[in-house]
């Protein structure tokens, strides 16, 4: 289970339920989109190792500065929007179970955003 994850920094990646042997799904990139997936995965009782070619967390997805923001380069509604605007839905819930299963504070904070357009 992902509670039991060990992150193995010698090696720069991360297995579910600690060392072990074999593992059922390797997931290259240990950014925010491959350690999302390794989390379900994990809950769904899958052994899942992540590998990463420096440290988890640590290389594009730090960059983000933590935002979500979903509609930031859409020009319009679409599915695409429909989508973004679904998942980023889903984040206030998932919040408080990370923060429970990895004992550390998200310190997520929801608020607006401005987009300025200018009309000469």
């Amino acid at each position: 289970m992902f509670q039991q994850l060990a992150i193995l920094q010698r090696k720069n990646d991360m297995r579910c339920g600690g060392m072990q042997s074999a593992t059922d799904v390797i997931i290259i990139g240990g950014g925010v989109i491959g350690c999302a997936i390794a989390y379900h995965l994990c809950k769904l009782g899958v052994e899942v190792t992540v590998v990463d070619a420096g440290e988890i967390g640590a290389e594009a997805s730090s960059a983000a500065a933590g935002l979500l923001a979903p509609l930031g380069s859409l020009s319009g509604p679409g599915p695409l929007a429909d989508l973004l605007l679904a998942s980023w839905s889903m984040f206030p819930t998932l919040v408080p179970e990370l923060e429970e299963v990895s004992g550390m504070c998200l310190a997520y904070e929801r608020s607006g955003s401005l987009r300025v357009v200018r009309n000469p």
